[in-house]
């Protein structure tokens, strides 16, 4: 499997960062850190990124591995 980043996901499932920060209750500030991995997403924004954008876990974990 090839690794992607989350922002990759992200625009590869039609999501603006609006509708991203929206579900996850976060800036897009905030989402711009933590796609990039200078900041870490709780478990709670992890359980929500998994069910919004349809991607196991691990896939999620190897993007945002650093």
């Amino acid at each position: 499997m090839e690794r992607r980043s989350l922002k990759e996901i992200r625009k590869s499932k039609h999501m603006s960062r609006m509708f991203v920060c929206d579900r996850l209750h976060i800036t897009p500030n905030a989402l711009s850190r933590k796609e990039s991995g200078s900041r870490k997403f709780t478990v709670v924004e992890f359980s929500l990124l998994l069910d919004l954008y349809e991607v196991s876990p691990s896939e999620v974990l190897e993007a945002v591995q650093v």
